[in-house]
């Protein structure tokens, strides 16, 4: 549950709203929306580089899951087997 004095950023698609419903689901496209309206949930990005928060613009939040997270085909080119002897010592 969330709680508190805060709000949430939505958006439209062309304008961001605030709103303090907290009732969300994960849209076909894979989305934080709104349930009364279908607004995504925006937030704020990371920079890959820095690691800083990217303060000038929002995007709609994506909830990562197995479905939406894939990469294109990649064939192998090494391997890598590590092999450990064991040397029996008799006394």
């Amino acid at each position: 549950m969330i709680t508190g004095d805060n709000f949430f950023v939505v958006s439209n698609g062309s304008e961001n709203f605030f709103t303090r419903d907290g009732s969300f689901y994960v849209d076909g496209a894979g989305n934080l929306a709104m349930t009364s309206t279908g607004y995504n949930v925006m937030g704020w990005g990371v920079d890959e580089t820095t690691g800083n928060i990217k303060q000038d613009t929002v995007t709609a939040l994506r909830i990562m899951s197995a479905a939406n997270m894939t990469y294109p085909p990649e064939a192998t080119t090494q391997q890598i087997f590590p092999v450990f002897w064991m040397r029996t010592i008799r006394m």
